[in-house]
């Protein structure tokens, strides 16, 4: 991972059928406790009771250097019923960790606790007539604050959040 050549990563600490949803640096201010690792990495994974099945997301912290081998594991709570997470990311304006779900609602996710708080909604922007968003289609999405961000003569940078899908759709 600190090399930046794309590799295939085991997580030995997944279960059955859990699948990785997204990574993200941490930055280190935000860092609740020595025992966190210093990257996120997002699981998705399926609960079934009789003909009933429900989603679940659990959020491992891991070290760049160590990255089959997580510090913490904490399960994701605060989601609506149907929602389920498509992509995260650190916003570096504040160091949150946010994550997009699948009903167009930002939430920041707590590191050390799971618990999802809701920001945002997304919506269609009031100068977008030719194909307006109204909702996320069906794919698989990623997400980053400042994608290539303007860096101000102040040294501050633009606060931009870019959203991408496997469809070809930018947000």
């Amino acid at each position: 991972l600190s090399s930046g050549i794309a590799s295939t990563l085991s997580f030995p600490a997944l279960n059955l059928g859990e699948q990785v949803r997204g990574l993200a640096a941490v930055i280190p201010p935000s860092l609740p406790t020595p025992a966190m690792g210093d990257m996120l990495a997002l699981t998705t994974f399926a609960r079934t009771a009789g003909t009933t099945t429900t989603f679940g997301h659990r959020l491992l912290s891991l070290n760049r250097d160590q990255p089959t081998k997580p510090c913490t594991t904490v399960t994701v709570s605060g989601l609506d019923v149907a929602e389920t997470i498509k992509a995260i990311d650190v916003r570096p304006l504040d160091g949150a960790l946010y994550a997009l779900s699948s009903q167009g609602t930002l939430y920041t996710l707590d590191a050390a606790t799971g618990v999802a708080t809701r920001k945002s909604d997304l919506s269609a922007s009031n100068t977008d007539v030719g194909d307006p968003y109204t909702a996320l289609p069906t794919a698989e999405f990623g997400m980053d604050f400042d994608a290539g961000g303007v860096f101000r003569p102040d040294g501050s940078v633009t606060d931009s959040l870019v959203i991408v899908s496997t469809g070809g759709e930018t947000l």
